[in-house]
């Protein structure tokens, strides 16, 4: 009886884990950053303006080069908040944490999948949740979106879930040893 009741819980903090993998990676393509950014590009040989307002992680780090006066806006910026930034915008001192988030996202949840309540498997969601909580705290351009609180919440709670499926895996090992 006993270790179906662990077995069911290590069943819902594995499927905890994968609703807030998805919750992160599903926040990373809502609008992140808000400002007026202008950026000039040439479309069927004529020179376009297009002003935008609101930008998010996965546009930003996805495809930097169509953003170009947003990279010099969020170096002031950064420059601004916090003094010790450069207001030369270094693209590799962001991009990497959500772009390990996205990767080590999608492998947590396809071993959370095929492995649903093995406590070994939530191993990439907290590995996700300790870059986020890294990344999104060092970084002094991540530190000026509107949904960095939603980040760290998010990626606290995943080390949070990981280590209650690691506790409740390491319980249930141990009381099938005594049984």
């Amino acid at each position: 009886m006993m270790k179906k009741i662990l077995s069911d819980k290590n069943k819902i903090c594995s499927i905890v884990c994968i609703v807030l993998l998805v919750a992160v990676m599903a926040a990373q393509f809502l609008p992140y950053w808000h400002g007026e950014f202008v950026e000039e590009s040439i479309q069927n040989g004529q020179k376009v303006t297009v002003t935008d307002t609101a930008l998010s992680v996965a546009e930003y780090v996805w495809f930097p080069k169509d953003h170009v006066n947003f990279g010099r806006w969020l170096g002031m910026e950064a420059a601004t908040a916090d003094p010790s930034a450069s207001a030369d915008i270094d693209l590799n001192a962001f991009v990497l944490v959500p772009a390990l988030q996205l990767l080590i996202g999608l492998i947590g949840i396809v071993a959370l999948s095929i492995k649903m309540g093995k406590y070994q498997s939530s191993f990439f969601a907290g590995a996700n949740g300790v870059i986020g909580l890294i990344g999104f705290i060092t970084s002094p351009y991540l530190k000026l979106g509107s949904l960095w609180g939603l980040f760290i919440a998010l990626d606290a709670l995943l080390v949070v879930a990981c280590v209650a499926t690691f506790a409740i895996g390491i319980i249930e090992k141990r009381k099938n040893r005594i049984v």
